[in-house]
């Protein structure tokens, strides 16, 4: 069960200086990354299942379908929806509250799909 997500984008952009200028050229590359992470924790009684599932997704790279809600600064929410292949999964089957096990999970965003 998820407990938490962390997005983060990133641009490449190249800055040149410029004799003269008061502020640098600045190139777009026009490379995007978008990523997203999950963090939670697998019951108990499901972990071993989820576990295998986990890794099966980030051994074949399929793409991954999830919502997701953000909340503007009024409180509305808005529900987005990622596409994306997993990078990275790890989890810790020591430690956790009352026999649960904390994973955390990274992927990428499919360039043209979801929000």
């Amino acid at each position: 069960m998820p407990s938490g997500f962390n997005r983060i984008r990133v641009a490449s952009l190249t800055q040149t200086s410029v004799l003269d200028a008061v502020y640098p050229e600045v190139t777009d590359s026009g490379q995007r990354n978008d990523e997203f992470t999950l963090t939670g924790k697998f019951l108990r009684d499901t972990a071993d299942a989820d576990i295998l599932f986990m890794e099966e997704l980030l051994a074949s790279g399929a793409l991954v379908e999830f919502e997701w809600q953000s909340v503007n600064y009024q409180g509305t929410p808005d529900s987005k929806t990622f596409v994306g292949r997993m990078l990275s999964f790890d989890y810790s089957r020591e430690g956790g509250d009352h026999g649960q096990t904390p994973y955390s999970a990274s992927f990428n965003r499919e360039a043209g799909l979801g929000a």
